[in-house]
């Protein structure tokens, strides 16, 4: 189990570089979009293409690192309802790992679909030799960026889940029989 976490720590570490490269990057392309369109009155087309392109990407590598840090916005409504449900403390706690693995193995489904279906958007890309509008760009290298982005989030769902599991064996095994 700690080689799993060493190895997506260094997943999350890599994709945190890659991010604020891209970022980096969508932020020049939009000072000089700005600086050419406003001042010297030259639009360039291909500027706003690209960034919006790495906005794509910089928001998929944003949500599977957000994933891994279990850092989304959410609403625990489980906690409020397992509050007034079960009064105890340990067979509360029990039912809110138990919900929580239901609700990574539900994330986990979700990501794993959407994956599967860019990867089929993908193919067709590739197949259909589909390319940007104003540069000729083509769109496979966008759409298996963000592939790659989704096969992340889905892994870090699953190592998650994998964790949740294990919390729920310990606890099971050090309150219930210990």
């Amino acid at each position: 189990m700690k080689s799993i976490k060493r190895l997506n720590d260094i997943a999350v570490k890599c994709q945190s570089n890659v991010l604020i490269l891209m970022f980096l990057i969508l932020l020049a392309l939009m000072l000089i979009q700005v600086i050419y369109r406003y001042f010297l009155e030259l639009p360039l087309p291909w500027s706003e293409e690209i960034a919006r392109y790495v906005f794509v990407i910089v928001t998929y590598l944003g949500a599977s690192i957000a994933v891994s840090e279990n850092s989304h916005i959410e609403i625990n409504v489980r906690d409020l309802l397992l509050g007034k449900i079960v009064k105890d403390q340990k067979p509360r706690e029990y039912w809110n790992l138990i919900l929580s693995v239901l609700a990574e193995a539900v994330t986990l489904t979700i990501s794993a679909i959407i994956a599967y279906e860019f990867i089929l958007m993908v193919i067709d890309d590739y197949t259909f030799d589909q390319v940007s509008i104003s540069l000729g760009f083509p769109m496979y290298f966008v759409t298996g960026f963000v592939l790659l982005c989704l096969v992340m989030l889905t892994m870090h769902c699953l190592i998650r889940m994998v964790f949740r599991i294990g919390e729920l064996v310990n606890f099971r095994t050090t309150q219930f029989e210990g």
